[in-house]
């Protein structure tokens, strides 16, 4: 029988305690990081503006500048949102710079010019609108642990950095936004893929 002194004892229960902790804190402080509800349409200029539709099978939110938020909606439905991406010398290509505040800075950070509901009698024209000459389509499938504005701003990043003529479609499944949601946003993926079809 091994006896363990009241310090060994303190060692090996703040080590078994200490590592969890630990992990936590870094798990939680990679998903901190930038502002919420930053949709909120601005009469921001100095970007490129992105005009993209969307199609979504998450809930419409209440909450101003989220649009979209992570719940299941009954049926899918389509907006219309245009995001201002910053020019190139202001930016680090690649990258998404989240606004800091509202009204968000268009020179330096990506803004929200407009967003509104779109039926899809509508589909046809805003294809005609925004489709280069050759008439192709980009189509952005986000993953897990995305929220909306997230997949939102990436597909403007990737279409302005790419240099495609494409017209930039936004397919969004109701993901929550949270590194422990993964078995909800594994089901809502399954739940809308006849949407995306």
């Amino acid at each position: 029988m091994v006896m363990l002194g009241a310090s060994n004892i303190r060692r090996a229960t703040m080590r078994w305690i200490g590592i969890p902790s630990l992990l936590l804190a870094l798990v939680t402080s990679g998903c901190a990081g930038h502002s919420e509800n930053v949709l909120i349409p601005s009469a921001a200029g100095g970007g490129t503006p992105v005009d993209i539709l969307v199609m979504s099978t998450r809930e419409k939110s209440r909450t101003p500048g989220q649009i979209y938020g992570g719940e299941r909606a009954r049926d899918w439905s389509l907006s219309r949102v245009v995001v201002s991406v910053p020019p190139s010398k202001a930016r680090k290509i690649g990258e998404v710079q989240w606004p800091l505040r509202y009204p968000p800075n268009a020179a330096t950070e990506f803004a929200t010019l407009s967003a509104a509901s779109v039926s899809g009698a509508q589909v046809d024209d805003w294809f005609l609108s925004v489709a280069g000459r050759r008439r192709k389509v980009l189509i952005f499938v986000h993953g897990f642990n995305n929220s909306f504005a997230e997949a939102l701003y990436r597909l403007a990043q990737v279409k302005t950095d790419s240099g495609t003529d494409a017209a930039p479609i936004l397919f969004t499944w109701p993901s929550r936004g949270g590194p422990f949601a993964y078995l909800y946003d594994k089901e809502s993926a399954t739940y809308s893929r006849n949407a995306l079809e």
